[in-house]
């Protein structure tokens, strides 16, 4: 009885403390990451905003083409630094700083950046098929 104490009042206290770093559970939640609309399971990094006007995707004989613009108050170091940590995980190889493959498909960002940093950062997210038939 004593150690099922123990255990409740551990687990009690684990929840507090996240909840205490984190925030409410609801509010975490909405925080979760918002992904990419015409790229699936591609994460959209907290701080860049989608133009999903921009977007556009098409199936052809070789495979998928899809292609989006983001932009955000954010510094092009730390895109490349989320992206090279978030992709992996999600089954993408690193070729380079801005290039990843998956199965028969390669992910290029591009980043652009005005020297003044009066204009927000854009990202360009472009997917194509590794293979031409």
């Amino acid at each position: 009885m004593k150690i099922l104490s123990i255990l409740l009042c551990t687990l009690f206290l684990i929840n507090a403390l996240t909840i205490g770093l984190m925030g409410h559970p609801a509010l975490a939640q909405s925080q979760a990451p918002d992904f990419i609309n015409v790229i699936e399971g591609l994460p959209l990094m907290p701080g860049l905003i989608e133009d999903v006007d921009s977007a556009m995707s098409f199936d052809t004989a070789n495979g998928r083409i899809a292609e989006t613009i983001a932009s955000g108050q954010v510094e092009p170091g730390n895109i490349l630094g989320y992206y090279k940590r978030a992709l992996p995980q999600l089954g993408w190889k690193r070729l380079n700083a801005t290039r990843y493959q998956r199965e028969d498909e390669v992910l290029i960002i591009d980043i652009t950046k005005d020297n003044g940093g009066a204009v927000p950062v854009l990202v360009y997210f472009r997917l194509y098929p590794t293979k031409t038939k």
